[in-house]
């Protein structure tokens, strides 16, 4: 990425620079989001308009969840030094969080309603992954409280208004739900990998 410094010369943002600081944009991009809702929201379908949604509510779970390292940190600190890297972080939330969203929005808007319901589910997907761990650990995670109060409401939400879209039915759901748990299976995996060397 490139960026132009005050003098005019041009400035290269590194991969090194993204990965550390993308928690930065997921805590800027919902203020932004909250800007424009208005609008939005007079000019999109309901179930559009939940369905992007999930974005900065995601955003904002992220924050909790990965400012100051601190998912990476958890992770670590139980199962090994190294086992979640900073950039494996950065790969699951920018392509693997914001760009499912933003793909479950775009083809839930031109391709099939039903597929909306992918963004949703995942975040209720995630959500429910937080509040396991607090159950198993009997500790904080973090991302749970946001998890809890943010991305539960907001995916349940989302869900309900894209399954009151006609044709959307059990068949959407079902590939919606495969698809976030995919995801976070993967993740496991991943972590797991590392975790045995």
């Amino acid at each position: 990425m490139d960026a132009h410094l005050p003098d005019g010369r041009l400035q290269v943002i590194s991969r090194a620079e993204i990965v550390a600081h993308w928690p930065v944009a997921a805590l800027l991009c919902p203020l932004a989001f909250a800007a424009i809702a208005p609008v939005a929201i007079r000019t999109m379908p309901a179930e559009q308009f939940a369905t992007l949604a999930q974005l900065p509510i995601y955003m904002a779970h992220q924050v909790e969840e990965h400012a100051n390292d601190r998912f990476r940190a958890f992770v670590n600190a139980r199962l090994g030094p190294g086992v979640l890297s900073a950039e494996a972080v950065a790969v699951i939330n920018l392509p693997g969080v914001w760009g499912v969203i933003l793909a479950s929005f775009l083809l839930g808007a031109f391709v099939a309603p039903g597929l909306a319901l992918i963004a949703s589910y995942l975040s209720v997907v995630n959500a429910l992954v937080h509040l396991a761990a607090w159950i198993v650990l009997r500790t904080y995670n973090p991302g749970l409280v946001s998890a809890l109060v943010l991305l539960l409401p907001g995916g349940l939400l989302g869900i309900v208004f894209a399954a009151a879209v006609p044709g959307v039915n059990a068949a959407h759901h079902a590939l919606a739900l495969a698809v976030a748990v995919a995801i976070h299976v993967a993740i496991v995996a991943h972590v797991k990998a590392r975790a045995r060397g």
